[in-house]
Formats: C-alpha cells, structure tokens, sequence
C-alpha cells in the first residue's frame, strides 16, 4: 500500500460518515465502517509521516484547553429581528421592499451558533458566536462532531471558507443523556440548548467527544463573499461539499408564500426530532440583500419568525421590590420553579406598578406564564379564583436598599440616591465587568457584594486598586482564584472604546448606542466634549439619550476617573487613528471585489467618517459597487458624488482629497 492508497480510504471513510450522519441512509453497517477505520488507524502506526488532519482518528486530538481563548470573527455574526405573527413578518419585508422577492425558508433551532472555518478544504478553526465581533475558540471540540467533515469534498476547493450555522443535540439523545447524568449524580440538563452549549464549551474536548453533538449549517462565506450565485445555491453547495445541512430548507416566491411554510412546519414541529423555536426567512438574492443592507443590529433582509411561546401554570409566592443599576425600582415576582419550554423559572419581572395593577397580579395567585420570543419569563394572566386572596402589592415611598425617599417619573420609580444606594453601586459595578462591558472573569454578585460590605470598592475604578492579598483574603477565595480576577481586571485594560462607553452604565446608552458614539468620536476625550448640538446630529441619538450622555459627562469627575485608568495602563484598540474625514458622511452599495463592506466601513472609519446605510441630503459620497440599484438612483437625483471600489481605496491613501474637493471625484 502507497500513501494514495491511504488518501483513497480516508475519502471512503468520509463518504460513508455523510450517508450515515448526513442523508440518514448508511452505506455499510456499522461493523464494516468500524473495520475501515481501525485499518487506517493501523496504516497509520505504520507510517506516522502519512497522517492527515480530516482523518476520523483524528477527530479527538491534544491537551486540554486551560482556559477559553476570544478570537474576532474574520466576519461579524450578527443576530436576526424577530417577528411574532405572520403581519409583522410581511411588514417587515415590506419596509425594504422585498415582500415580492424570493425567500429561502429554514427552520430555526434551539442551539448554540457557531463559525466554522476552512482553509484549502481543511477544517482550521470553529469560533462561537459570543458578542458577534469576538468568539470563543472551540475548534478541538467541534472537531468531535461526526457528521461534520474534518475536509470538504471538492477537489479544488476555495483558499478560505466559512461556514455558519447551530450546533444542537436531539430530543432522544438529551434524554439518554440526561440518564446518564443522574447515574453520575450529576446535574441534568434544562433543555438541548443548554446541553449542546455546554458540551461544545468544554475546556477538554474528549468530554465533548462523549457527548452526541450534531450541527446544522446555514450560511456559506467564500474568501470573504457570500457563496453561491444566492443564497439558496449556497445551501446546495454546502451540500456538495458534505457539509451538514437541514433538508426542510425551501425557497418560496415571496413573503406571502412563507405562510404555508410556516403552519405546515408549526404542525411538524413536536414530531421533530430536534427542538425548533421558529423559522428564519432569508432574501435569496444577494444583490437584493446588499441593497436592503444592515441596521445598527440586524439584516433587513432576514428575520426570525418565532413560534407562540408555551405557556405553564405555576404559583406566586412572593412580590419583593428590585433597586436596578440606573436607581429603577421593579416589582419581581418569586415563584414556585415551574419548567416552560425546558427553562425552569422561579423570577420573573413584572415591570412596573401600573402592569402589577393592570393584570391584578398580587401574592398566592395562580398564574399563566411564558417566556416572551421563547427568552424572557412573563406573566400572562392570573387565573380565576373563588377562594380569598391577598391584598394587592403596595408601592413603595422609600428605597429598600438605602431608605431614600423615591422619585415617581411617570411608569417609573426611580433612587435618586445613585452614589451612595448600595443596590446601585452593586448592579452598576456588576454591569461595569459584564461581559459585553470591560470582561472581567470571575467577580461575580456575591464577590461584589464582599466588596461593598468590607468597603474595599466604592466604584468601578476601586477594582483595578485591589491588591493580590486583599483578593485572596475574600472569603472562598485562593490564591488560584486571586490570581486569575487579578489577570481578568489587568487584561481588561487593554480593551475597546465601545465597550468602557457601554461600561459606563449612562442611562439609554446600550451596546448599538455606545457603538454609534464610538465609531462618530473615536475617542474618549472627543466624546466626553460633544455639546448637545454634536449628540442630536449623530443618527440615533434623539434629544432624551442625549441629555443623558450630558448629564454623565457634566460631572468632570468621571473625566478624572478616565484619566486615572489611562495612567494604570488603559488603552483602546479601536479608537481612530485620525479624523482627518470627520465632516463626512458616506454610503456603500453594490457588490464589492477588492474588500468586503465591513473592511471598507472600517477603513473609512479608522478615518473619523461617518458610515450610513441610506442615502440622504447629508451624504457626502456613494461608494458604488457592481449592480447597484435604487441608492445609486436616489444619489444621482442628490447629486451625491459617487465613487466605486477602485477610486475610494486610492483616495484612502489620501484621505484630504476626499475632503478638499468632493466634485472632482466622480
């Protein structure tokens, strides 16, 4: 036997792992496939130097990760809109004018997303989808996934391939699974979602190996291009390259046509073998999506068409009153656990008093509960009752957490203690290391609440003056334990202007908000300064947000507390490096060869313009790409200079002719 003998038996051993897991119609029993790869493993004993990345011995390889390691996306995922009801969904569609284009129909599963990456055929790198910018390096574990080729099968295949879709496990297999964890005395898992996430996440992947994780894909990147002549083409190649994809996907004529997709998949839905929350509609056309573009969070080109949330019966036991980060006093209700949808709920909001008082909710009442989108727990309705029940919850005059007398703001009842409420220092110190925040691993609510009690924080800052013996002196806490929150607060220094701004905690300033006044300042000092007049000329901010942001910076010092942090070594990766195109607004359009859109946005950014997704009277440039449509229309009519590919990259290199003589350009 030659190595090309070799090479023809891992091609037979991946044809035989997509009919088995792929097209569910196996070509050998499980005893000829098993023979197949033992005698790889032993050819491979025999000549060590012959060993190829996708063959099935090496589905499960190397040490243990030691901790999670974020990656950015070499392209942003981003998330879909949702719709409720067949109306919405047409509407949607309607407000960029694709109601009559053709869609691609899919279901939505109940998983986990993940970016799966090739390079030259060859599975490289698999990243989860965390905050859509930056991911988490799972490519050991999902190496283990079995119907996942470790090659694609194409002789000449593209240098760089992506592929996205939803990592899951089935009904049976959770159950199964579930079984064995309670023969293990371990926890079960809520729902297939929880246990497909925890499963791909495990720092060691030969736990991952052991659990029977599947995945779906549903999108196809091909150096840096959506696949495929549309998308519906991208699915039939994925196809072609055995990759894994669901065969209930379906291009209908238009939006109208999507509703018979959606009551027939509605009946099919219990009888499914995996869970399904919905169904996502696409734009097939990529040239139509290109024109419909993005906004600050989503496609308009796609959206999630959720299934009715299941609702459950279950009993109030409790109505306590909550003191949020912005001083926001909320009713919360405790309730006896109760599982909807796989979820077990025990807290649930209710918002405000004059939601307690519409639905008459009060303590010991039986109520209909949901998870609202199949996420956040609600309270439908109280169920009827013959027998005597409680008085109604009674609204509070002072602040629970620190006795202050409270502020009624319409619906709102809000702190105005916000510096010394230790409900709010607490929550804001909380929202301060989140996540999507400064990232700092391992301080969580009891930690902070350690914090508070012994006064060793009194805000944000206070963090990153902790002492190492002073960590490790907190109850529960080791040196190990020490080390690393010491690590996480060092590492979050190094972090990026829109996440110290979403940091914050400025009142209506959310994650898209902090990423608007990033990109349009591009730097702290320049953001701190903005007058309200600068604020309501950015897209987005309307007159409310833009007091708030005034109200934070007034004070100067919440400037003092950003220089301190400069001075302990605070740095961000993504503030400008000039903003020599600061008075410039521009829009992008068409298909692009050279560099994808987000690289052109980038670029222009990294120069201080402003980047927007429609044309108007405010629009300095048009860059157009190949079939361009109604925005090149509408810039002509505006006599909006209009640029393409080749011209901006020039002009970048010379960013002052873009601003010194606009009407040359053309």
């Amino acid at each position: 036997m030659d190595r090309t003998d070799y090479i023809e038996l891992l091609k037979e051993a991946q044809k035989y792992a997509d009919a088995y897991h792929n097209n569910d119609h196996p070509l050998v029993t499980d005893d000829t496939y098993d023979a197949l790869v033992r005698e790889i493993q032993r050819i491979e004993k025999l000549h060590d130097d012959w060993v190829l990345p996708y063959s099935p011995s090496q589905r499960v390889q190397g040490s243990p990760r030691e901790k999670s390691v974020k990656i950015p996306h070499h392209i942003p995922m981003r998330s879909l809109d949702n719709a409720f009801t067949s109306d919405e969904m047409i509407e949607f569609f309607k407000r960029s004018e694709l109601d009559h284009t053709p869609l691609v129909c899919e279901v939505k599963l109940d998983g986990l997303a993940i970016s799966i990456e090739y390079i030259d055929g060859i599975l490289h790198q698999a990243l989860t989808r965390g905050d859509g910018e930056i991911g988490e390096d799972v490519t050991s574990n999902i190496r283990t996934i079995r119907s996942l080729p470790l090659k694609l099968a194409t002789e000449s295949p593209p240098h760089r391939v992506i592929v996205r879709g939803e990592v899951y496990i089935k009904k049976s297999d959770l159950h199964q699974l579930n079984q064995e964890q309670r023969r293990k005395s371990l926890p079960e898992f809520a729902n297939p979602r929880n246990a497909a996430a925890g499963s791909l996440r495990q720092l060691d992947a030969k736990v991952s190996a052991e659990r029977p994780l599947r995945v779906f894909l549903y999108q196809l990147f091909i150096d840096s291009q959506p696949g495929g002549v549309d998308h519906f083409d991208a699915l039939a190649i994925m196809r072609k390259w055995q990759l894994p994809v669901n065969p209930l996907s379906e291009k209908v004529d238009d939006a109208y046509k999507a509703n018979s997709y959606y009551d027939r998949l509605a009946k099919m839905r219990d009888s499914l073998p995996y869970e399904i929350d919905g169904l996502v509609y696409k734009v097939s056309d990529y040239n139509a999506q290109l024109e419909a573009g993005f906004t600050q969070k989503h496609p308009r080109w796609a959206i999630a068409h959720k299934f009715p949330a299941r609702t459950e019966v279950t009993q109030i036991e409790t109505i306590t009153i909550q003191v949020g980060r912005t001083g926001v006093i909320t009713p919360v209700a405790t309730l006896k656990p109760v599982n909807v949808g796989g979820v077990t709920i025990t807290h649930v909001s209710l918002h405000n008093f004059e939601e307690v008082t519409r639905k008459d909710i009060r303590e010991g009442d039986s109520v209909y509960v949901r998870r609202a989108g199949d996420v956040i727990p609600e309270i439908v309705s109280v169920l009827p009752s013959n027998s005597a029940r409680n008085a109604p919850p009674v609204k509070p005059l002072r602040c629970p957490s620190c006795n202050t007398e409270l502020e009624y703001e319409q619906t709102l009842i809000r702190c105005p203690n916000t510096k010394g409420c230790p409900a709010q220092k607490e929550r804001m110190i909380a929202h301060f290391v989140s996540r999507k925040a400064m990232n700092i691993e391992g301080i969580g609510p009891n930690i902070i609440q350690l914090l508070i009690a012994n006064k060793l924080v009194d805000q944000p800052i206070d963090l990153y003056r902790i002492s190492k013996a002073t960590w490790s002196e907190l109850p529960r806490l080791g040196e190990k334990s020490a080390d690393n929150i010491l690590l996480s607060v060092q590492a979050s220094l190094n972090s990026q202007l829109v996440r110290y701004i979403y940091a914050l905690g400025i009142r209506e300033v959310g994650v898209t908000i902090a990423k608007t006044l990033a990109d349009h300042f591009g730097d702290f000092e320049s953001f701190f300064a903005a007058s309200e007049e600068d604020l309501i000329a950015i897209h987005d901010i309307g007159p409310t947000v833009a007091e708030h942001i005034l109200n934070y910076t007034k004070e100067p010092t919440h400037l003092e507390t950003y220089h301190h942090l400069v001075s302990m070594g605070l740095q961000f990766t993504d503030e400008k490096s000039s903003n020599d195109l600061n008075s410039l607004q521009f829009v992008v359009t068409g298909k692009l060869s050279k560099m994808t859109r987000d690289e052109i946005t980038a670029a222009l950014r990294s120069h201080g313009a402003i980047v927007n997704s429609q044309v108007s009277k405010k629009t300095s440039y048009l860059i157009a790409g190949e079939n361009a449509g109604s925005k090149l229309a509408r810039a002509k009519s505006l006599n909006i200079p209009i640029l393409s590919e080749d011209k901006i990259i020039e002009l970048l290199k010379n960013p002052a002719l873009l601003v010194n003589a606009p009407s040359s350009l053309d």
